[in-house]
């Protein structure tokens, strides 16, 4: 989910602890089944603030505009980095002492940059609580699905594919925990079936990685790696 922070969640039919408490692990909904969950503080939060600076809400880009913008700038943008820790950091880090960092930045650099960074930052630090969830914790995912505001913006999501090598489905209803929260009430109280809940889940688009920019995306987020561990490690 990608909201004002970003949620990696996932349902598992055993409990599977990270043991070092990089991601929450707590009861599902139903009778014994289990979750894993890894959270960023500042997802969709970075562009908003990015937005902030751009002027009010009467001078600044829409969401739409910024995410358009950023097909202006390559992959990579360019050697230019973006740690998303505006609130500090909960997963895979616990350190709310991190900051955000822009990194590398040179007279070459414009708007466009920083939007993609922000964009690659922020899918960069959702890897980091992707790849928990196999390890250590064993969880294999089938399907992923991205849900919240943050979803509605095309490059967003593309980017998301690539860094994560894995294609990508937006459902139609961009309503995330909310939504399943009803949904999941409307089972208990009788409303509805399990059948007729799974019937809602409709995909309005799939977003599959570009095999050729894994090698640019793995070297960048490397160097992502590297410069939290430089700063704050």
């Amino acid at each position: 989910s990608l909201g004002t922070s970003g949620v990696v969640f996932a349902p598992t039919p055993r409990y599977t602890p990270d043991p070092r408490g990089r991601l929450h692990a707590f009861c599902y909904t139903d009778a014994d089944s289990w979750h894993v969950m890894g959270v960023i503080l500042a997802a969709a939060a970075c562009q908003r603030w990015f937005r902030q600076l751009l002027g009010d809400d009467a001078q600044a880009p829409s969401f739409d505009a910024l995410d358009d913008a950023i097909a202006a700038s390559p992959p990579g943008a360019e050697g230019l980095l973006w740690l998303p820790y505006l609130s500090g950091e909960r997963t895979p880090h616990n350190d709310p002492n991190a900051r955000a960092v822009l990194a590398g930045a040179s007279l070459a650099h414009g708007r466009a940059h920083v939007l993609r960074a922000i964009a690659e930052g922020v899918a960069f630090a959702l890897a980091d609580c992707f790849d928990l969830l196999a390890d250590p914790c064993g969880v294999e995912v089938d399907e992923l699905l991205v849900s919240g505001g943050g979803a509605r913006g095309d490059n967003q999501c593309q980017i998301i594919a690539d860094v994560l090598g894995r294609e990508i489905a937006r459902p139609a209803v961009d309503e995330g925990p909310a939504y399943g929260a009803a949904l999941l009430a409307g089972e208990a109280a009788a409303l509805w079936t399990r059948e007729a809940m799974a019937e809602q889940l409709v995909i309005e688009r799939r977003f599959e990685p570009r095999g050729e920019l894994r090698a640019l995306y793995d070297e960048a987020r490397g160097r992502f790696g590297e410069l939290y561990r430089v700063l704050y490690g």
